[in-house]
């Protein structure tokens, strides 16, 4: 029950930081922000930020099926521990 209650604190508290992230983004000088205004300049039309979302892509599709092997493999092992004993 207690990891219910902070989960749904921490995910409150997540939903609320949303706003002032945005906010900071827009109201922020550009000295002192690191995040680029993307979106604003009509997308991703620089190559540079294309490839780099290629990339994120490509290695979080990598990684998803990594995990699925991997639980793949665990219910291999659980299956075969189960059968022996």
């Amino acid at each position: 029950e207690r990891i219910g209650a902070h989960s749904a604190v921490l995910a409150i508290l997540g939903a609320i930081t949303v706003p002032v992230v945005v906010y900071s983004v827009k109201f922020l000088s550009h000295v002192g922000q690191l995040h680029p205004v993307v979106v604003e300049n009509r997308g991703l039309k620089d190559p540079m930020f294309q490839t780099a979302f290629l990339y994120c892509s490509l290695t979080l599709v990598l990684l998803q099926f990594v995990f699925i092997w991997l639980r793949y493999r665990v219910a291999c092992v659980e299956s075969d521990i189960n059968n022996r004993g």
